[in-house]
């Protein structure tokens, strides 16, 4: 490695430490966000692939400027997928984790926050349909929600989703909802929200 290639990843790493939140980053790729959204996509299309329900390949990020949506894919049936990501987490246990040093201020998921936040997450991308950047896109529209919460394990989202009202978004045709990798399960959780 030549001493210009070492001080760009010395660089690099800085601004990953920089920039770590320290709480629920398990997807994050710091400081590349775009590198982010398509890692947790590509994570969604294998689990689903594991799980005999391929829904899309050939996943392409669009990048800052060129999105809505973040990334595009190609469905079974050769067909363009819009596909936006947004993560599920509580900014305040962000930043309390971050003032306290203490990385155990994990965020209370109550079933009514929980309920509320994922669909303010899915009506907040329901409303981004129109910006849809070179569509349009015949295999529809995906929302991918991500989360590394720690107090939303696959049980508790199961024990949560049985008694909450997931309300039908306008424009997207599915919603999934992908949780940070599960040893014990060797692979990621992922629930289906809404599909047309």
């Amino acid at each position: 490695m030549s001493d210009i290639e070492l001080q760009s990843a010395v660089k690099l790493m800085r601004q990953a430490r920089e920039n770590a939140r320290g709480y629920a980053d398990f997807f994050t790729w710091s400081p590349d966000r775009d590198q982010e959204e398509l890692g947790v996509v590509r994570a969604l299309a294998e689990t689903l692939a594991l799980s005999g329900e391929a829904y899309f390949d050939h996943i392409r990020i669009r990048g800052r400027g060129e999105d809505p949506p973040d990334c595009e894919a190609v469905n079974q049936l050769g067909q363009r997928v819009a596909i936006e990501v947004t993560e599920l987490v509580d900014g305040e246990a962000i930043k309390a984790v971050k003032n306290s040093g203490n990385p155990y201020k994990w965020a209370d998921w109550s079933i009514t926050k929980f309920e509320e936040s994922v669909n303010h997450l899915i009506a907040r991308k329901d409303s981004r349909f129109p910006y849809l950047k070179d569509g349009p896109y015949q295999g529809g529209y995906t929302v991918l929600l991500f989360t590394d919460e720690p107090m939303l394990s696959k049980k508790t989202v199961e024990l949560y989703l049985a008694s909450i009202v997931i309300v039908e978004p306008k424009n997207i045709d599915k919603v999934f909802l992908l949780l940070s990798y599960d040893p014990t399960l060797k692979s990621y959780p992922y629930f289906t929200l809404t599909n047309k």
